[in-house]
């Protein structure tokens, strides 16, 4: 027996458990490929040399099938390099043969090897004459969703194409195509009336009527509007003033003493012929304020959702 990889096993398998030390060989995997196991009862006693039994079993199956599989596979990678394998497998003058010696026919048309042949195309039934098999005939561009009729042309699905069963239960069915079904159990209406078909339909959007509204707006069937969110811009904010205020700075005076001028005055005094003027200063002081306006709002986008319930919605496409 081979031994073990010490490193990768030491944190599950420690080299000693208690007084016991682990042996150096890994479990047993030279026996003969086995897949039948005695059963197990109840009062087996669960000891180790019975488990390494099991186990010895199981590992050494997985060697033996490893074993084959490598056989088989270097039998067949020698096969195909030996250039003489077919030759000397195959009986009589297969290798060199041009021609069937008995010709076969393949959808009514005898092939004996020396030529391609061309295969006849599906031809479909009338009311007097049956169709024949063929070739499928391929469907020309645009003829998606269809199927192949058995008058060999491709169309929509008709009731002709369908079992009288079927027929009756498609309707059944109180709603005509493009109709819109709504419920709160979110099953496909195809589960109530089979052979209809349903798609999912208006997921997360509230319905309003089509045509033209109050306002004069025009709504299309099937047209998608609105939004959940919405971030309002310049234009859509309600028009509004701010107020702002700011101190006052800057106001302040000058003092000057009266001055004593040559010349007449009736107000003059003891100063004879001399009398009072007034002197105005230069003006000071006037100046501007810059004022800022603190900005508020987060900018986020705000629920546009009215009141709902969600419900669920199929149209029915056929």
């Amino acid at each position: 027996m081979s031994t073990y990889n010490k490193d990768k096993w030491s944190d599950t398998f420690p080299n000693r458990a208690g007084q016991e030390v682990r042996p150096e060989e890994a479990i047993d995997n030279t026996l003969d490929y086995d897949v039948n196991f005695p059963q197990y009862i109840s009062d087996d006693p669960v000891v180790y040399n019975l488990q390494n039994k099991t186990i010895s079993q199981l590992v050494s199956n997985d060697e033996r099938l490893y074993e084959r599989i490598s056989a088989t596979s270097a039998d067949s990678n020698a096969h195909l390099t030996d250039p003489k394998a077919h030759a000397k497998g195959i009986a009589g003058n297969a290798a060199s043969s041009t021609k069937l010696q008995t010709a076969r026919k393949i959808h009514r048309v005898e092939f004996d090897g020396t030529k391609d042949i061309t295969l006849p195309d599906f031809t479909g039934c009338g009311d007097t004459v049956a169709g024949q098999s063929g070739v499928v005939p391929s469907p020309a561009a645009g003829k998606t969703n269809t199927v192949l009729h058995s008058n060999g042309s491709w169309g929509k699905v008709t009731y002709a194409d369908m079992a009288e069963e079927t027929v009756k239960q498609i309707q059944a069915c109180p709603f005509p195509v493009s109709s819109v079904y709504i419920s709160v159990d979110g099953k496909n209406p195809a589960n109530y009336w089979p052979g209809t078909t349903w798609v999912a339909f208006a997921m997360g959007r509230c319905l309003i009527g089509a045509g033209t509204a109050d306002s004069g707006t025009m709504y299309t069937g099937g047209q998608k509007l609105g939004e959940e969110k919405h971030t309002l811009n310049t234009n859509e904010m309600p028009s509004h003033d701010h107020a702002a205020s700011c101190g006052s700075s800057g106001a302040h005076s000058h003092n000057v003493d009266s001055v004593i001028t040559r010349g007449r005055d009736e107000n003059a005094g003891d100063g004879g012929s001399n009398y009072w003027s007034n002197r105005r200063t230069s003006t000071d002081g006037a100046h501007m304020h810059s004022i800022g306006i603190n900005r508020t709002g987060g900018s986020q986008a705000h629920n546009n959702m009215q009141p709902s319930i969600a419900v669920y919605i199929f149209r029915r496409t056929a």
